[in-house]
């Protein structure tokens, strides 16, 4: 049985039980809203920079951070406002926040694409973070996968799926890994069929730059963090590992999930050894009903050995996008 992928654990707190999964089912827009009522509305507890509104409804909660409902006040254009308390001592969270606050400003003025979540501000409050962000119609991934308990037509699956290869393989393209795919942090609207990919707490350049000569290298990801059903083997092993690949296996538990109704590797009581002993052997069962091209594409992606999975860019051509 599919279930959200919990704990989430982050280097060295590995067993940590209190991740952050905010689930954001953003509505539109009140229509009887105007302008003028908006700035009425605003007062220095409710609004940021004297540009956004800020209102009370609830779009989303997690272990650190709430959303909210707000507005653009020049715009009229409806956002998201996370907001995150700041707190002494967790020097972790602080440069996790950081980092996405980085990469999402990365994403959104130089990629620019529909896949991922834009960032437009942020604003610092003496006990608080925000971070205005673009507020998504529909619900997660995670939540259209729990009405097929066998899994998903492949058909549907397939549309959708090609959607997030085409969004990892751009993110990889800009040096960039997300390092936390899962269901849950993938957003699906189902009036539009489109996909949106969020929260890159754990997102990482994959190039450091020499500061005398400007020249780009590759390099290794050493943050061992993400989603314990979803964690690649070299992950687990906390080596430097290629953050593309990891990736690759996430996804390949993701396609897993949508297409099985269930993890590939599981344990009853959700112990976190027994799933990481079952990762570490790479042994698990595929449904007889699966085409053979599916299955030989989750079998590429949950490959062992990470040199021996395909690119997300070469994903794209498999011929199970072409039945």
């Amino acid at each position: 049985m599919l279930h959200v992928a919990n704990p989430v654990y982050t280097n060295p707190l590995i067993t940590n039980k209190n991740p952050e999964t905010t689930t954001m089912l953003y509505q539109s827009m009140p229509s009887h809203l105007s302008r003028s009522y908006l700035i009425q509305q605003m007062t220095p507890r409710n609004s940021l920079g004297g540009k956004y509104l800020v209102l009370p409804k609830k779009l989303g909660q997690g272990a650190q951070s709430r959303v909210l409902e707000g507005f653009n006040i020049d715009s009229f254009q409806p956002v998201a406002v996370k907001i995150v308390r700041k707190k002494e001592g967790q020097e972790v969270a602080k440069q996790q926040l950081d980092n996405e606050i980085r990469i999402l400003g990365q994403l959104t003025k130089e990629v620019n694409s529909d896949y991922f979540v834009k960032l437009y501000d942020v604003f610092e409050r003496k006990l608080e973070r925000c971070l205005i962000l673009e507020k998504i119609d529909g619900g997660e991934l995670y939540n259209l996968c729990l009405q097929y308990p066998h899994g998903m037509p492949e058909q549907r699956a397939k549309a959708i799926f090609y959607q997030i290869m085409q969004a990892v393989s751009l993110l990889h393209s800009n040096s960039i890994v997300h390092l936390d795919l899962k269901l849950e942090n993938i957003m699906y609207n189902q009036e539009t069929s489109t996909i949106k990919i969020l929260d890159f707490g754990f997102a990482s350049e994959t190039t450091s730059t020499d500061p005398f000569t400007g020249r780009k290298s590759d390099v290794l990801q050493t943050n061992f963090c993400g989603s314990v059903h979803y964690a690649a083997p070299e992950v687990i092993k906390q080596k430097p590992y290629d953050g593309k690949k990891a990736d690759v296996w996430s996804l390949g538990i993701l396609l897993f999930a949508m297409v099985c109704g269930q993890f590939p590797f599981d344990d009853p009581s959700d112990d976190i050894d027994s799933i990481f002993e079952k990762i570490l052997t790479g042994r698990y069962r595929l449904p007889g009903h699966l085409s053979q091209e599916v299955t030989e594409m989750i079998m590429s992606m949950l490959s062992t050995n990470p040199e021996h999975r395909p690119s997300a860019k070469d994903l794209l051509s498999h011929p199970w996008f072409r039945v």
